[in-house]
């Protein structure tokens, strides 16, 4: 069979799939690598705390030729990401900690990492690897969903997906108008010290936005929604006010006193919902504004009513 070399591992070229690459059973979640091949491939550490500023990997090379990340919405390229100059790029919602921001409501604070890596240690002779930060949504290759904190190499030929978005994100070696300017690729700063400076300048603005809540929600999609799918229906085709009627439903078995969690996690079409709905934390701007208001208005320990947003109709419960 014909060989090529993929994650420094040469394997038979018997599953290649329609985007024209192997099978990522190895690497995705549930799947396993033996430890000969885990020797080859380029490694990264699990830090302490998810919420740790990612550190790059000792082997992390700026390419000396042009590289990019195409943005791709509707079968549509709408933008493209300058990643050239750059050994690695952080992506996720939280300014002080990336370089990339992507404002969906299911991105988390460091989302993934795009990592450069040289065999040789030489910049003219590139491999690109996707580093998954344990995000709360996690990140696609192909449709398939990659471990945390395992590099996996990406080409051109590959689609990737952060968290919930519908987008898709290619790369490319070949500049394509329009361009997000380089300066939007700013080197992430410490959060911690960020902070520290807000308190001592007395600034209540970058106080309020620095104030985060904690949530959890069970979401019920309708045929309108952004994404009329989920991992409970391949097409959903309720109307709203179907929608709305099974939400009001679950609503009032959660006052009874059943568990939110639990129902979240049977009845949520959110990926959340193997968290029991948990959304985890974040501050002002970062969700749609229909379900931030709302968030932000509820005490701890309290329940919202129906909550519209794009995504479809919401229950939110406030831990923090």
């Amino acid at each position: 069979a014909y060989q090529r070399r993929v994650r420094g591992l040469n394997v038979a070229d018997t599953q290649m799939s329609k985007y024209g690459r192997k099978d990522l059973s190895s690497f995705v979640s549930g799947g396993s690598l033996d430890s000969k091949a885990e020797k080859k491939n380029p490694t990264f550490k699990k830090p302490g705390s998810r919420d740790s500023p990612f550190v790059p990997p000792s082997w992390a090379i700026t390419p000396s030729s042009a590289i990019y990340l195409q943005v791709w919405k509707d079968k549509q390229h709408i933008s493209s990401v300058d990643l050239s100059g750059h050994s690695y790029v952080i992506i996720g919602r939280h300014p002080g900690m990336v370089h990339y921001r992507l404002l969906h409501e299911s991105i988390s604070r460091q989302q993934a990492a795009i990592v450069h890596y040289s065999i040789s240690n030489e910049p003219d002779k590139i491999e690109t690897y996707l580093i998954e930060l344990e995000s709360a949504f996690g990140c696609l290759i192909n449709d398939q969903k990659i471990k945390s904190y395992q590099p996996i190499l990406i080409t051109d030929k590959d689609e990737i997906k952060f968290g919930e978005s519908t987008r898709i994100y290619k790369l490319a070696y070949e500049h394509k108008n329009p361009s997000i300017k380089l300066e939007q690729l700013q080197a992430p700063s410490n959060p911690k010290k960020r902070h520290r400076e807000d308190v001592q300048s007395g600034d209540s603005e970058n106080k309020k936005q620095n104030f985060e809540v904690r949530v959890s929600h069970l979401l019920v999609k309708h045929k309108d929604s952004r994404n009329p799918s989920s991992w409970r229906e391949a097409r959903i085709v309720r109307n709203k006010e179907q929608a709305l009627e099974l939400l009001e439903g679950y609503r009032k078995q959660i006052e009874k006193g059943k568990d939110f969690g639990e129902m979240a996690a049977l009845y949520s079409d959110c990926n959340s919902a193997r968290r029991n709905g948990d959304l985890g934390s974040f501050g002002r701007g970062k969700m749609q504004p229909s379900f931030e208001k709302a968030a932000f208005a509820l005490k701890v320990g309290e329940m919202s009513g129906p909550v519209h947003s794009e995504s479809g109709i919401h229950l939110i419960l406030r831990h923090a």
